[in-house]
C-alpha cells in the first residue's frame, strides 16, 4: 500500500509518496472573486529531464514557483535532509525509479562508481572497446554483456585496476599497447 508524508518545506501544500509520486493536498486558496475556494488534491504529473533523465515537476507555494527533481522530494521526504557534499543516487541507475527503497544520499563519486556499474556513464559509455581476440564494441556495456558481466568488471580491465574479464583482456580502442 501506498504511503504518503508531508515533504519539508512544503507542509499542507504537497506530499511525496514511498513509491515515489508527488501529489497536492486539499487546500483553501485565495481567489480574485470569490474570496477563496477550495482545491481538491493530486497527484502532479512529472516529465523527465531532455538531458539526465531525472523527472522534474513545477511547485508552487504562494505564488512562488520552484522546479524540483522529483527523486530529490521523495528522498528528503522519506530519508531525510540531504546531508553537504552528498547528491540523490538511484540504487538500480534508473531516473525513473523513484520509490524510497530505490533511493540514497551518497558521495559524488559513488554515484560516478553507480553510473559506471550500471552502463550509464556518458564518457565510459561512449568509447570503444576492444577484446583481447580482436572483437570491438562500441561502449563498455555493449562489451559487458556479450560477455554476460558486469559493466564495471569490463571498466575495471581497461582502466588497469584489473588483469582480464570472462578470461578476456579489454583496452579502450583509442589507447595503443
Amino acid at each position: 500500500m501506498e504511503r504518503w508524508k508531508e515533504i519539508p518545506g512544503y507542509e499542507g501544500y504537497y506530499d511525496a509518496s514511498d513509491q515515489g509520486r508527488i501529489r497536492s493536498v486539499d487546500r483553501v486558496v485565495p481567489h480574485a472573486r470569490h474570496g477563496t475556494i477550495k482545491r481538491k488534491g493530486k497527484v502532479l504529473t512529472s516529465f523527465p529531464d531532455p538531458q539526465s533523465g531525472h523527472f522534474r515537476l513545477t511547485l508552487s507555494v504562494e505564488g512562488k514557483v520552484r522546479n524540483e527533481k522529483v527523486h530529490r522530494l521523495v528522498a528528503l521526504t522519506w530519508i531525510g535532509p540531504c546531508p553537504d557534499g552528498f547528491e540523490c543516487c538511484h540504487e538500480d541507475g534508473d531516473p525513473a525509479n523513484n520509490s524510497e527503497s530505490n533511493l540514497r544520499w551518497d558521495t559524488k563519486s559513488s554515484n560516478a562508481r553507480d553510473r559506471i556499474k550500471h552502463g550509464t556513464h556518458r564518457v565510459v559509455n561512449k568509447r570503444r572497446v576492444v577484446r583481447s581476440d580482436g572483437a570491438e564494441y562500441v561502449s563498455i556495456s555493449e562489451a559487458a554483456a556479450s560477455v554476460g558481466r558486469d559493466v564495471s568488471s569490463v571498466w575495471k580491465v581497461c582502466a588497469g585496476r584489473q588483469k582480464t574479464c570472462a578470461g578476456y583482456g579489454w583496452k579502450y580502442a583509442d589507447i595503443e599497447s
